[in-house]
């Protein structure tokens, strides 16, 4: 199910046309050697990873231009980060007593959730903390129960990588780790630690140094274009369009409205930045899957026909002025999003009321509600305009909307045992809609398709798959030389770059400290001793009662 959502992204957006690509461009322009210094305030070791695997791509796959280097190497990048930090949390879920099978149907899930499609599609480092947390507090679980210091090294380092990507997921980040501790370790400040702690302290600023050194920027001295230096008033807080709620589910009506931003954006695209895009085939050739017939109100309640040659749904009823609008399926898409999100956060607050085990979890969305709402509201930084509202959207703690909703259908498949499949089926069909489907794909479309999926070396394998989600009927095969007429059209001028290595422009510690990471992981995997010490201990926490779990 990951890959199916691989292929669907690459195919369907250019990575390159995330919001801000032309700003972190810099990274690539100063490691290649075109910049001085990037003059951007934001950590090395995600940007740097990227570069290093564009660097790999272009050696094995020479026949690409750079474009289309380049977008593949991101789609590629944010999917293995993404994987990686999906396998640490699989590993804390198990150590936290939850079902093998409540797990891996949370996984399905949480591989279309709307938040984690936008995590994969952005070229920006707010991925690292989906790919880290996981890890870090299960090696930290492992450390505070066996004290074997290749543990606390492990959450340490990738800590220190994390609060050092960005200021923004420095704070929300911090934060999740004091409730975290707060609730679930509160021995932690034990004098046993200190020594510890000092190593992270001095890790930490070695890696604030460094980024400091390449950036010639602190990480806190983010600077913002002048339509964004305004601070958000209180009534665009409290402030809730409730006519406009039910008529004009769109941004032009909402956006001096922060909860109607945040429920429209938490599972659709609100700001039509990704799957809503004109830049993305996401958007294109929608299927009117569903036709609303307007009859008297003397002819009954709505009466459903089924069409089976053309696949759509005929609704005849005495339907009000809403579905006039030849967009009524979008709007449909965006009022449906609206109250799944108020079900979403309010079942986020009710089953933390009574699973403490996953209490940070649950309530970490609204850490990053918290500090979006700080942000713009002048108290850490002014970071607002008033004509778009675009700086409280949903991206910037998206990876928290995934935590939380990961604990919660373990929660609930936990609590409520039946029709878990059911359930799974139905919110996979859910996501689905959000993101755009069903499609009726013209030939233009189809012919985009079929391009990009060319560019993959498992192109072969993934055309059963573009046949059945888009249902389309690929005729050509994939060296088809016809397929070559079609183009990358980039969203911005690129300024193409010899890519190569210069020791004086790379990050040594964030790249030494990530190498040894992973050295240590498969150490830890492979060494019999530790790996034998960890089983037992995954299993000894297996035989706790629920008592003392809770």
């Amino acid at each position: 199910m990951f890959y199916i959502s691989f292929v669907i992204l690459f195919t369907t957006f250019e990575s390159t046309s995330s919001p801000d690509f032309e700003k972190y461009e810099n990274y690539y322009l100063y490691y290649s050697g075109n910049l001085d210094v990037v003059n951007l305030e934001q950590g090395h070791f995600y940007f740097f990873f990227l570069y290093c695997l564009t660097n790999v791509i272009s050696i094995f796959a020479n026949a690409l231009d750079y474009y289309e280097i380049f977008n593949l190497s991101l789609h590629l990048g944010n999917s293995v980060l993404y994987l990686y930090g999906l396998l640490g949390i699989i590993k804390y879920l198990k150590f936290m007593k939850f079902k093998d099978s409540n797990i891996y149907l949370s996984m399905i899930l949480v591989t279309f959730l709307p938040a984690s499609f936008q995590l994969r599609m952005t070229f920006k480092p707010e991925i690292l903390a989906i790919a880290f947390i996981g890890w870090i507090i299960y090696y930290f679980s492992l450390y505070h129960h066996k004290k074997n210091l290749i543990y606390a090294f492990l959450s340490l380092g990738l800590a220190c990588l994390l609060v050092t990507s960005k200021i923004s997921v420095l704070f929300m980040v911090v934060a999740f780790f004091f409730v975290y501790f707060v609730i679930s370790s509160k021995k932690i400040l034990l004098n046993e630690n200190r020594l510890i702690f000092i190593f992270g302290f001095l890790l930490l600023l070695s890696l604030l140094v460094e980024n400091n050194s390449h950036n010639d920027k602190p990480i806190y001295d983010v600077d913002h274009i002048e339509n964004y230096l305004n601070s958000a008033d209180l009534s665009f807080f409290t402030n809730i369009n409730k006519t406009d709620l039910i008529n004009n589910p769109n941004r032009y009506f909402h956006y001096d409205s922060f909860v109607a931003i945040t429920l429209f954006d938490t599972f659709s695209d609100f700001f039509q930045l990704y799957w809503n895009s004109e830049y993305s085939e996401l958007n294109l050739d929608r299927k009117n899957f569903f036709i609303i017939e307007k009859v008297p109100e003397n002819m009954g309640p709505v009466n459903v026909n089924y069409d089976k040659e053309t696949l759509t749904f005929t609704l005849f009823g005495d339907f009000d002025r809403r579905w006039d609008d030849p967009n009524y399926i979008d709007e449909t898409r965006r009022r449906f999003a609206f109250w799944t999100a108020a079900i979403f956060y309010t079942s986020l607050l009710i089953f933390g009321l009574f699973k403490k085990r996953s209490l940070p979890f649950l309530v970490s969305p609204f850490i990053g509600i918290f500090f979006t709402a700080l942000s713009a509201s002048g108290l850490i930084t002014q970071n607002f305009d008033p004509e778009t509202a675009d700086s409280v959207k949903t991206y910037y703690y998206s990876f928290f909307i995934v935590l939380g909703f990961i604990f919660l259908i373990n929660e609930i498949f936990d609590f409520k045992r039946i029709f878990r499949k059911s359930i799974t089926f139905l919110m996979l069909l859910l996501f689905l809609f959000f993101l755009g489907f069903p499609h009726s794909t013209s030939e233009d479309t189809q012919k985009s398709l079929e391009y990009k999926n060319s560019l993959l070396t498992t192109c072969e394998l993934n055309q059963p798959i573009l046949e059945n989600i888009f249902g389309i009927d690929i005729v050509r095969s994939c060296d088809d030389s016809e397929l070559l007429l079609n183009k990358y059209n980039p969203r911005y001028s690129f300024t193409e770059i010899e890519l190569k290595f210069l020791f004086s422009r790379t990050p040594i510690i964030n790249t030494t400290l990530f190498t040894l990471i992973l050295f240590l992981q498969l150490f830890s995997r492979y060494n019999k001793n530790l790996k034998n010490e960890e089983t037992k201990f995954l299993n000894a926490q297996k035989s706790k009662t629920d008592q003392n779990i809770y």
